[in-house]
């Protein structure tokens, strides 16, 4: 028996492209000043000195409060992210040729970095109210209390209508609804008696990003596999248990709004990169023929050159689906954050739909479950709460050494990639607005593919 183990705690820097992301965005520090021939109606020749950009205007560090502008900062106390890794393994020898394993793996992630919007619309207190009243009054013709917020703005709920567009209102788009307002009619808020800061806490700007280190991850698994090892043959084969959660699976290089940026913890699901089966197969083996193996010892010089002493070797991945979300394609809750689907059904969807017009994923019952949720509400489906496809793959590999001299050797190799030419899909359509929802549009990998190779080793 061997029993080990091993804890750990690394630190690493975020990515470049997070300072990209954040200079590119941040008000008052980003310009772009071209020069080009004939500018300003001036000819300009190879002979002439080129000229220095002109010095742009300063900006006015104190936006006016019309929404028109996003910005992106860092958050002045931002942490360096931390990942802490530890594991146990038992092993255990059965014999001169195999090893047994079993393994405990986990990881946690702290101070990740991840992109929130503090300028996330207010839509969950009186704005949807108003936005309700409005509403009823469109689909049932209820009168409009004379306090609606939106009434004493516009004036009449036809005007909000034109305004607004009935079209959100007929499907419960308070969060676009919201941005329409916050950003077209500011200048009527005296007149309902509500502050610039109404439906944002930063009313110069329409998004305000803020890089933060309030992610966070965990990781857990259990291994089992095996390790044989002899002159016929060398085999590894590992099953891999696990569970991977995070409040988000970007690296911070652009904005990925989650479901609530003013609470990242209610974005906690398995990751996007989630496994929970794994399986993995290596194996090479001597093929038994040839004067040196255990059939065909006695074949001529010629056959066992053409027949004899080749080896092959295999390779198999098995894993479970990946995970992914259905959205509305509403904006529900908050302006520019699509809200989840509900669901009513089961999510022992296992079966590829392979129809007229393409490969689906969800069957034509399935749709039916889903819907858009109501005004307000962010859906109940969940984040990754589906899988798709699983994905099975098998390489296999022919090859035989030539010993030329001392430690030269020649190989050749026929090696086939996807044996079994199976098609492996991506994650389907996931937006169910689409007419296309829970379409197949990628696939994973390439078709069956046969590769013949001659190697010099030396």
């Amino acid at each position: 028996f061997v029993l080990r183990g091993s804890y750990g705690m690394y630190y690493d820097r975020p990515i470049g492209a997070i300072t990209d992301y954040i200079d590119a965005n941040t008000y008052g520090f980003s310009r772009t000043v071209s020069t080009y021939p004939n500018i300003g109606g001036t000819d300009l020749r190879i002979g002439d000195s080129i000229p220095l950009p002109t010095t742009p205007e300063p900006f006015d560090l104190t936006p006016p409060a019309t929404r028109s502008a996003s910005i992106a900062v860092l958050d002045p106390d931002l942490r360096t992210p931390r990942i802490e890794r530890f594991n146990l393994t038992l092993e255990r020898r059965m014999g001169s040729h195999l090893v047994f394993e079993a393994s405990y793996i986990g990881a946690r992630g702290k101070n990740l970095y991840q992109n929130l919007n503090y300028n996330q619309t207010k839509t969950q207190g009186d704005f949807l109210q108003a936005f309700q009243e409005i509403a009823d009054y469109r689909e049932l013709g209820v009168p409009v209390p004379e306090t609606n917020t939106l009434l004493q703005m516009f004036g009449s709920p036809l005007a909000v209508l034109d305004a607004v567009g009935g079209y959100y209102f007929d499907t419960g788009q308070v969060g676009a609804a919201a941005d329409i307002v916050d950003t077209g009619y500011y200048d009527l808020y005296s007149a309902a008696g509500v502050s610039d800061f109404y439906l944002r806490n930063y009313p110069q700007f329409n998004r305000f990003i803020v890089g933060t280190d309030t992610g966070l991850s965990w990781y857990d698994a259990l291994q089992f596999g095996f390790r044989a090892n002899s002159s016929p043959f060398r085999m590894r084969a590992y099953y891999t248990w696990s569970k991977s959660l995070d409040t988000l699976s970007t690296d911070g290089a652009d904005f990925t709004s989650p479901t609530n940026s003013l609470d990242p913890m209610s974005n906690k699901a398995q990751s996007d990169f989630d496994r929970t089966h794994i399986i993995n197969v290596m194996g090479n083996f001597n093929i038994p023929f040839g004067r040196d193996r255990r059939y065909g010892s006695e074949s001529s010089r010629v056959v066992n050159w053409i027949f004899g002493e080749w080896e092959m070797g295999v390779l198999t991945v098995w894993e479970s689906g990946p995970r992914f979300s259905v959205s509305s394609g509403m904006q529900t809750l908050f302006a520019d954050v699509y809200s989840l689907a509900d669901y009513d059904g089961s999510r022992n969807i296992d079966d590829v739909n392979r129809r007229a017009d393409g490969v689906y994923w969800f069957k034509p019952e399935n749709v039916l479950d889903f819907s858009a949720p109501s005004a307000g509400e962010m859906g109940n489906s969940g984040r990754n709460t589906f899988k798709g496809p699983k994905y099975l793959n098998v390489d296999l590999a022919f090859f035989k050494p030539f010993n030329i001299r001392n430690d030269n050797r020649l190989q050749i190799r026929a090696e086939i990639y996807n044996l079994f030419n199976k098609a492996h899909f991506g994650v389907p359509v996931t937006d169910i607005s689409q007419d296309d929802f829970g379409k197949f549009t990628s696939t994973i990998g390439t078709p069956r593919r046969i590769q013949l190779a001659l190697r010099y080793e030396f």
